[in-house]
């Protein structure tokens, strides 16, 4: 099992649900946690709680919102500007339900819940690979079946299904797709890179299921934010080097779906996300 200890952590949406538990369960092995997200004062309730847990811990949040890329561009800069190592990052936060389009112009769910992400990734990925051995983990999801096809112009347009389950499928597949890349990218470093799916889990992110849908929640098999965190918390201290890029499951490796074993959709997305992130192709 890996050794947290002072180790630097960073975890986007660690106000509430998987991410808040997963915070608590590594801060009490020792970890130092920034915690990203919206809310200034629902993560400095959970700060207290980790300094309850750990007082010699360092647990500090950082501000952003992953719909405004402005706002993961300074995200980004205010870790950095500590000068500290970033040994495991947890990209974490999610939406589901929220319609609309982010401030640069992307569907909500791809937006937060895909680009955000890969924006604050690359930014970061530097520090990462200087920080080594390190670890980035993608909360992906099952939901990523509901993805049966892919639609480039739809990513940049509103919402359009009633249920959003198709839009959030599509970002839960982008981030099986960015796993798949990124690890190619690095498979020369010591970063591991894992896509999780951490179950289906009773979290504030279902807060905008549509109220037809809604009863659904009480038949299928719901697990509690710390049953949710298992596959987290494995990806974290104990999952080998040997699945590098995987789909994890679990705790085991998981075949994705047909599109998500796609590599050169994978290619293709790595190589539009950087363009809609406005970054140098080369950064890897």
């Amino acid at each position: 099992m890996l050794n947290l200890i002072h180790k630097n952590i960073l975890i986007t949406g660690a106000s509430s649900g998987i991410g808040k538990v997963t915070a608590i369960e590594l801060a009490k092995m020792g970890a130092n946690i920034f915690l990203a997200g919206r809310s200034i004062v629902k993560h400095e309730a959970v700060i207290k709680e980790l300094y309850d847990i750990n007082s010699k811990g360092n647990f500090v949040y950082l501000p952003l919102e992953l719909a405004n890329l402005d706002s993961v561009r300074s995200c980004a800069k205010l870790f950095l500007d500590f000068n500290q190592p970033l040994h495991i990052l947890i990209n974490n936060a999610g939406v589901y339900g929220e319609k609309g389009i982010t401030q640069q112009g992307f569907e909500m769910h791809f937006g937060v819940n895909h680009l955000g992400h890969f924006l604050l990734t690359l930014l970061l990925l530097d520090r990462i690979k200087a920080s080594a051995p390190s670890r980035i983990l993608n909360l992906a999801s099952g939901a990523h079946r509901y993805a049966t096809q892919w639609d480039w112009e739809a990513l940049q347009k509103p919402t359009k299904s009633m249920t959003t389950m198709t839009e959030y499928g599509v970002s839960k597949l982008s981030n099986i797709l960015f796993t798949t890349e990124l690890a190619e990218q690095l498979k020369d470093t010591d970063v591991l890179c894992l896509a999780i799916h951490p179950g289906i889990v009773k979290t504030d992110i279902w807060r905008h299921l549509p109220s037809v849908i809604q009863p659904l929640m009480n038949i299928v098999p719901i697990l509690t934010p710390l049953e949710g965190t298992k596959n987290t918390l494995y990806g974290v201290t104990e999952c080998p080097a040997s699945e590098h890029g995987q789909f994890l499951t679990n705790c085991q490796r998981e075949t994705p779906s047909i599109l998500g074993q796609d590599a050169f959709l994978a290619k293709e997305l790595w190589r539009r996300s950087l363009e809609w992130a406005g970054l140098n192709t080369t950064l890897v």
